[in-house]
C-alpha cells in the first residue's frame, strides 16, 4: 500500500500490486489512467471521487479496467496509515490486522450512473462558466498572439526540425507512441516534454531534449535524465519551480510566459524555429480543462490561434488509426 495527499506524485511510488491511497476531489480521467497504469489492484480515497458537479470520469476509467474504488474514507485514513503496510479492502470497509479501520463508499456501476446523471445536469452550468471567463481573460491576455516570448540559452536548434510536444491529458500514452513510431524520435524530430509527460516518454525509451514546466509531476528520474530544463515562471519571474530542480542541485533556466506551461512549450517550440509542432495530450474540450480545475483556456486558444497551422494535433490519432483498421 502506498500513501499520497498529491496524485501526480504519488504514482512515482507505486508499484505493481499496490494499494493506492489518496486524497482527490473529483477524481479526473488522467489521473485514473496514471493509477491504472501503475497496476493498482484497489483504490482508496479519503475524499470524494465523484461529487456530481461534473461528470467526472475518473471512477469510470478505474471501473473499465476492473479496479475497486471506495471513497468518501475521511482524511484521518492518512495518518492512521504507513506506506508499506497492509490493509484488506471489502465492499466499503477497510481493515487492518482483522480491524476495521474506515468505512467509505463503493464506487460501483449503479452508485457511478446516477452521479454521472447529477453531473451531466451540471454541466451546462459550467460550461456556460467556462466560456465566460475563456472570453473575458482573453481581453487581457492578447499579448499571447503577438509578443515575442524571451527564449532562455539552452543550446538546441530546432530550426525546420518537426517536434513533438507532449503533455499529459487523457489518452496521451496511446497517441505518444502512435506519433514517435511515425516521426522517428530517434533521429531528426526533437521532443519537448511538459512537465510529468517526461516520465512516460523515458518509459517507452525516448529521452526529451528539453522538460518545461512547474516541475511539479516529473519525477527525480526524469528530472535527471539529461534533458535540458526549462521551468515556467510568470511574466514577472516568480518560478516555483525552480526551487525543486535547485535543491537536486540540477541546473535550468527560467521562460516567464503568460499561459500555462502547455502554451510556454508550444511557444518555445515555435521560437526556437520547429516545424511542424506535433501537439501530443493536450486538452481536447471544456471537459478536459474542467476536470483539471482550469476555470477557462484563454492562453491556450489564442496560443493556437498565433501558431496557426505550424501546429499538428495527434491527439485520437492512435483512436482512429484504431478503428480504420477494424473497419477494414
Amino acid at each position: 500500500m502506498r500513501i499520497g495527499r498529491l496524485t501526480k506524485a504519488l504514482v512515482h511510488r507505486l508499484e505493481r500490486g499496490d494499494i493506492a491511497v489518496i486524497a482527490h476531489t473529483d477524481l479526473d480521467g488522467l489521473a485514473a489512467e496514471d493509477l491504472v497504469s501503475c497496476g493498482v489492484v484497489a483504490v482508496l480515497n479519503t475524499h470524494d471521487s465523484a461529487t456530481g458537479r461534473l461528470p467526472v470520469r475518473g471512477p469510470g476509467v478505474l471501473l473499465q479496467s476492473g479496479v475497486p474504488l471506495v471513497d468518501c474514507l475521511g482524511v484521518e485514513l492518512l495518518d492512521s496509515l504507513r506506506d508499506g503496510e497492509s490493509v484488506t479492502v471489502s465492499g466499503a470497509a477497510v481493515s487492518r490486522r482483522g480491524v476495521a479501520i474506515a468505512t467509505g463508499r463503493e464506487l460501483t456501476s449503479a452508485v457511478m450512473g446516477r452521479l454521472a446523471a447529477a453531473g451531466e445536469l451540471e454541466l451546462r452550468g459550467a460550461l456556460r462558466e467556462f466560456a465566460d471567463n475563456t472570453l473575458k481573460h482573453a481581453s487581457s491576455e492578447l499579448d499571447l498572439l503577438f509578443e515575442r516570448v524571451r527564449v532562455p540559452d539552452i543550446d538546441i536548434d530546432l530550426h525546420g526540425r518537426p517536434c513533438v510536444v507532449l503533455a499529459r491529458a487523457p489518452g496521451y500514452r496511446e497517441d505518444f507512441l502512435w506519433a514517435a513510431s511515425r516521426l522517428s524520435l530517434r533521429r531528426e524530430a526533437a521532443l519537448i516534454a511538459v512537465d510529468g509527460a517526461a516520465d512516460w516518454a523515458l518509459a517507452c525509451g525516448w529521452t526529451p531534449d528539453v522538460v518545461v514546466g512547474d516541475m511539479d509531476s516529473a519525477s527525480e528520474s526524469a528530472l535527471r535524465c539529461g534533458a535540458r530544463l526549462v521551468v515556467h515562471a510568470s511574466v514577472d519571474g516568480d518560478a516555483p519551480g525552480a526551487y525543486r530542480v535547485e535543491a537536486l542541485g540540477i541546473g535550468c533556466v527560467l521562460l516567464p510566459c503568460r499561459g500555462t506551461s502547455l502554451d510556454a512549450a508550444l511557444l518555445l517550440a515555435a521560437e526556437l524555429g520547429a516545424e511542424p509542432i506535433v501537439a501530443v495530450g493536450f486538452p481536447r474540450g471544456a471537459l478536459d480543462y474542467l476536470e483539471r480545475g482550469r476555470a477557462g483556456m484563454a492562453s491556450s486558444w489564442l496560443v493556437r490561434l498565433r501558431l496557426g497551422d505550424r501546429i499538428v494535433d495527434a491527439n485520437g490519432l492512435a483512436r482512429l488509426a484504431q478503428w480504420m483498421q477494424v473497419d477494414g
